[in-house]
């Protein structure tokens, strides 16, 4: 019901939290099954907190290609960067 009609979806994590990362499953799930989807994006907040990061861009990118996700981006608010 979430996706009704959606082209476009960011599926979102912490870069320091390995929980936030792992919790996207069950989404990238549903975004897949979901027939109107044109756009998958994985983005990673708090790019500024390098030295906390526990989820490698690497990762991030791996996840992407097994779950048909088009681009990974990383963003931090407080510098004002990404997307």
């Amino acid at each position: 019901m979430y996706l009704k009609g959606a082209k476009v979806a960011f599926l979102v994590y912490d870069i320091t939290d390995e929980n936030s990362f792992t919790s996207l499953d069950p989404w990238a799930q549903e975004l897949k099954e979901c027939p109107e989807m044109e756009l998958f994006y994985l983005v990673g907040t708090k790019a500024d907190k390098e030295a906390e990061r526990v989820i490698t861009h690497e990762r991030a990118v791996e996840y992407a290609k097994a779950h048909g996700i088009q681009k990974v981006f990383e963003t931090s608010a407080k510098e004002k960067k990404g997307l």
